[in-house]
């Protein structure tokens, strides 16, 4: 963990971390309409340049 600290150059108070989603979409007329509804709404992301780096702390993927 260190070594990536150091050659990442992470701050200290940040974790690094990966994470993987697999899977697939399920059919939404499965779920109660409370969840259906939710899960039908428009989504909206944070781009990835605002939380992902590349190479070393603070260069944008």
């Amino acid at each position: 963990m260190e070594k990536t600290r150091a050659d990442l150059r992470i701050p200290s108070g940040y974790e690094p971390v990966a994470i993987i989603a697999i899977g697939y979409p399920g059919d939404p007329a499965v779920l109660p309409e409370r969840l259906r509804e939710r899960e039908l709404q428009p989504r909206s992301r944070r781009p990835i340049e605002e939380w992902t780096f590349s190479g070393q702390w603070g260069i944008p993927y």
